[in-house]
Order: C-alpha cells, then structure tokens, then sequence
C-alpha cells in the first residue's frame, strides 16, 4: 500500500477483499460470512469507487475507469435485485482443478 493511501482512505475496500469474503462462505460456513445481507455488499463496492475518486486525481485513468465501471455495477446490482430471490443468477467462479 501506499504510505499516503491510510492518511487519505480511512476505511480502505477493494474488490478482492468483497470477493474473498463472499467465497469463504464455502470453508467457513455460510452462516459465519462476514456479510450477513447484500446490502453490506452493495455498501463495500460503492465503497471501493468512492475511496478511488477520494484518493485518486480527477485526471487519472483510474479516477475516470470508476466513473464508468460504477453505474454499470448500478445497473446490473438493479437489474439482479428486482429478480425474485429464486431467479436471481450467480456467477460461478470455480477454475478447474
């Protein structure tokens, strides 16, 4: 991490982290995840793209990426949250062995 990043960011989130957290479900049991509604994801991710602009300059490609990949994840989190809860699809994210 960048020395600066802890004096700009103060609760740092990156999307590695929301991932991680979402797949430990599989080691540690579904019901000791760290989330314990999607709301507490949505919140994480619009954390991500907030700290981004936060620490990052307007000018940067970084700071501009954000301002596209956000409301696409908008859109898409809209579109999944108005499925029923038994037709909402997941991604698999499981690599062969």
């Amino acid at each position: 991490l960048i020395p600066v990043y802890g004096q700009i960011i103060k609760n740092p989130m990156d999307l590695g982290t929301i991932r991680k957290q979402l797949e430990a479900g599989r080691d540690i049991g579904w019901n000791n995840l760290v989330y314990s509604h999607e709301d507490e994801v949505f919140r994480d991710v619009k954390l991500v793209w907030n700290n981004c602009r936060l620490f990052n300059r307007g000018e940067d490609p970084i700071y501009q990426q954000s301002l596209v990949i956000e409301p696409a994840f908008d859109i898409l989190w809209a579109l999944r949250m108005s499925c029923p809860d038994y037709k909402k699809y997941t991604i698999n994210t499981n690599k062969p062995e």
